[in-house]
């Protein structure tokens, strides 16, 4: 699941897109002057490909026995309850109760 995650922001490049957001006029960084040549681009993509596939193989490595349990905990995340005003909600808290 967490491999997956960073294999979807790897894929997504939206680290990018926000890096340029805030080095744009008005943004976060724009007083830098910092601009991002199509080189710079793609050096970035290139060194975070590299950089996420370490990781992941680093997180497999060092956890692969307990990813299982590690998944488990997903079910203390607040994020992944359904709408409270959906049915799916009320069967659930219904279950519960």
């Amino acid at each position: 699941m967490i491999t997956l995650r960073l294999t979807s922001q790897k894929d997504s490049h939206q680290f990018l897109d926000d890096l340029e957001r805030d080095l744009n006029e008005g943004g976060r960084l724009g007083h830098v002057g910092i601009t991002l040549s199509d080189n710079d681009k793609r050096d970035i993509l290139t060194l975070n490909e590299k950089y996420v596939t370490a990781l992941k193989q680093n997180i497999e490595q060092r956890f692969d026995d307990c990813l299982n349990i590690f998944s488990c905990f997903h079910v203390f995340n607040p994020m992944a309850l359904p709408d409270r005003d959906s049915s799916e909600f009320q069967d659930l808290m219904g279950q519960l109760l």
